[in-house]
């Protein structure tokens, strides 16, 4: 069950992620024009990030094929 805990935790991660980069539209409209470049780096990184979370949380998913209970689709 650990494993599948594991997994779960991996896709929250991609979760918040998402939801960061999504809302970044509408802090971006926010911020003082000066710091703007700066923010789209952060949000370049962010989305690389999510790529990475994305790929492990699959590869880890893929790893432990017992956590996915057939019973469960």
């Amino acid at each position: 069950m650990s494993n599948f805990i594991k997994i779960v935790k991996n896709y929250q991660l991609v979760c918040r992620l998402g939801y960061k980069i999504i809302n970044h539209k509408d802090f971006v409209r926010h911020v003082h024009p000066s710091v703007l470049d700066k923010e789209f780096k952060n949000q370049d990184e962010r989305i690389k990030e999510f790529v990475r979370a994305t790929e492990k949380a699959n590869s880890e998913w893929n790893k432990h094929p017992c956590s996915n209970n057939i019973y469960w689709k």
